[in-house]
């Protein structure tokens, strides 16, 4: 019986805690993907949170067994309550992180679990207590019909239990087995680029080009990306390959469309090859970066979201990450930290528990607005220091504008954890004059060209199912989603530009930027021919 007890305890404390790190148990998980993997002291505290709550289940099955039986009706009562609402909760949960299907209208797969999953996740997180209070009663007017349910289910919970045997030793994998790769700087290290020509690359993450060139919100100019478009070659009809940053990036800079990725237990990057039908390991070498390490230009990095200074780690020179908010594991989100001690993470879960039950859960916006800004700032006080650093000829900034939610106010012309998709875009605007003021008092101005660009525009679809979407973006966008991002290309000297009309794929993007890393296109007549070659697939 005592067995039985152990196995039911440790049973239940799985089923309340799987919530919290699921995602980090799922083979088909790209979570990890975005992680810093520096997860010894929150997964720590987890692994201490397994036992204790192990322990108190124990003790309380001990001292149940030894009530009078009116009082062990009613702890019955209480824990079929209690696993009834841990069971949904977890259910939920894990439904959450189950890929959605496409939307009427909306060619690439949403990144956003259903709204009606999240409702529910918040309904039963709303109604925990209820449900030990409401089986409690229960067990007083039904007593035969709650204690057989509660033997099923702790015969159930006991046999979630066995999981243990492989969830426990995948959290000590998780906690000791992994190890972050830091920000890095080698420059100092390495010969000066061989290349006499610099290669600038702004990607703002969800640019659209509809909103920043062709309908501007009312009263909006954007003056920055008007005057850079107007001394550009720019794409207007460029075909996005997917939805999602972390499919886009990484299948640009390979060159080839990858449909599906997903993360190794180590962090790094697997594809699935359409045409061996297997799951193959991302190759940095074969990347644009890989390139423009092998042709001496020392590539360095400033990225937002996809994991650089780990993917790419062997052939880059220079990097600097921000993982984001968006693929935060539970734990994260609900205060959990690699900068606490393992003591600290494990008060976490409980804490949450307390507040949860007692209804003293709190809004966490401002404070997922407040991470934003910081990525922000720091990835803008990085990507002044590498467009200073002139051994690095290949720079590429990924940075977090115009991606909801906002972090700026227009009107004030003030950073803030407010605004929305249109102040972020004045954001944007403000931002590239900034990089372009830097670029301008290099010595070497008079040979870089500025590529601008972003992976896919404003997913109008997704964000309008979200707690961020206002009122003013409603009526711009009208529901309607122009799926067009940005690609213009700024020569040395160009003083006039040219918009190039026709359906281009976004992979040409691709074969452009690598024709100039051969030093094949250095100017808007040699970017035209290339241009046709890499539209026509012919290389």
């Amino acid at each position: 019986m005592k067995a039985r007890w152990a196995l039911e305890a440790s049973g239940l404390s799985l089923l309340v805690l799987l919530p919290f790190f699921d995602q980090l148990l799922f083979p088909g998980s790209t979570i990890l993907l975005h992680e810093r993997l520096a997860l010894s002291n929150p997964i720590g505290g987890i692994l201490i949170d397994l036992v204790v709550f192990a322990g108190i289940g124990l003790c309380a099955l001990y001292l149940a067994s030894r009530l009078g039986p009116f009082t062990r009706q009613l702890a019955e009562g209480c824990l079929v309550g209690f696993v009834l609402w841990a069971s949904l909760f977890c259910a939920v949960s894990i439904l959450i992180l189950i890929p959605t299907a496409t939307q009427e209208g909306v060619d690439h797969a949403l990144s956003g679990p259903p709204p009606f999953l999240l409702h529910l996740h918040s309904i039963i997180s709303r109604v925990s207590i209820s449900f030990p209070m409401l089986f409690t009663a229960f067990a007083v007017v039904l007593p035969r019909i709650v204690h057989k349910l509660a033997r099923v289910l702790r015969y159930g919970i006991a046999a979630f239990g066995f999981c243990a045997i492989w969830i426990v030793p995948e959290l000590f994998y998780l906690a000791f087995g992994l190890h972050p790769v830091h920000s890095f700087d080698h420059s100092a290290q390495v010969a000066s680029s061989s290349s006499s020509q610099r290669i600038v690359w702004v990607l703002f993450d969800e640019l659209s080009y509809d909103l920043a060139f062709e309908h501007q919100p009312a009263g909006e100019q954007f003056p920055r990306l008007q005057k850079l478009h107007s001394q550009s070659i720019s794409l207007a009809n460029v075909r996005p390959l997917a939805f999602k940053t972390e499919q886009i990036i990484p299948s640009l800079l390979a060159g080839r469309e990858l449909e599906d990725i997903r993360s190794k237990s180590t962090g790094s990057m697997l594809y699935l090859d359409p045409v061996r039908h297997q799951w193959l390991n991302y190759d940095p070498t074969a990347t644009l970066f890989g390139m423009a390490h092998a042709q001496g230009w020392n590539p360095g990095v400033v990225g937002w979201y996809n994991a650089y200074c780990r993917i790419f780690v062997n052939v880059l020179t220079a990097c600097t990450w921000r993982p984001g908010i968006q693929e935060q594991i539970p734990l994260d989100r609900i205060g959990a930290s690699r900068n606490i001690s393992v003591a600290a993470n494990s008060l976490v879960v409980p804490r949450y528990l307390f507040d949860l039950f007692f209804w003293h859960l709190e809004d966490n916006r401002s404070e997922i607005l407040n991470e934003n800004l910081a990525d922000y700032q720091e990835l803008m006080a990085s990507s002044r220091l590498l467009l200073q650093n002139d051994r690095i000829h290949f720079v590429f900034l990924h940075l977090p504008v115009p991606h909801p939610p906002g972090l700026y106010n227009r009107t004030t012309h003030q950073l803030c954890a407010c605004g929305n998709y249109i102040d972020n875009l004045a954001l944007a605007d403000v931002t590239l004059g900034q990089l372009l003021d830097q670029v301008d008092r290099m010595p070497d101005r008079d040979r870089t060209t500025v590529i601008v660009s972003s992976d896919h525009s404003w997913r109008v679809p997704l964000w309008n199912q979200t707690e961020f979407w206002t009122p003013e973006e409603a009526q711009v966008s009208q529901g309607r989603f122009d799926e067009r991002p940005v690609f213009m290309v700024h020569f040395p000297g160009q003083t006039t530009g040219s918009s190039v009309p026709q359906a281009m794929p976004e992979l040409v993007e691709h074969d452009l930027i690598a024709s100039m890393l051969e030093g094949k296109v250095n100017s808007p007549d040699t970017f035209d021919a290339a241009l046709q070659k890499a539209a026509t697939g012919t290389h």
